[in-house]
């Protein structure tokens, strides 16, 4: 493995990572608190189907459709971004658009918990 390949899984991870745990933080804010893998090992068999559990779920929150909306568009986008990572490692070596697909699945789904991090805090 080239170590510009190396750097680009780090950072992309870790990307990754810091939207997943956003993601922990408002399921934990949910009226009925929503529990997800939150753990520094987090392998993406616990994560990958928790995260589109949460999918499938998110309609049954006593919140407003907007927010079920956000929260819905996030988490897919965050799954997007994983499966676009899994290609990338798959692929061994340094591939810009692919990493540059997974970025923007990440931000969008960043800013989105971001967002709704603050709306349920001020609703608490």
């Amino acid at each position: 493995m080239s170590d510009e390949f190396e750097h680009q899984v780090r950072e992309t991870g870790n990307a990754l990572a810091v939207t997943y745990k956003l993601l922990v933080q408002v399921c934990e804010l949910l009226p009925v608190p929503i529990t997800l893998p939150n753990s520094e090992v987090i392998e993406s068999r616990e994560i990958i189907p928790a995260v589109a559990r949460v999918v499938e779920i998110i309609e049954d929150q006593p919140i407003n459709e907007i927010q079920q909306a956000g929260i819905w568009g996030a988490c897919l986008h965050w799954l997007a971004g994983a499966n676009l990572f899994t290609q990338m490692l798959a692929m061994e070596t340094t591939d810009h658009m692919l990493d540059l697909q997974i970025q923007i699945n990440v931000v969008v789904a960043g800013e989105a918990l971001v967002l709704l991090s603050k709306e349920l805090r001020h609703q608490e």
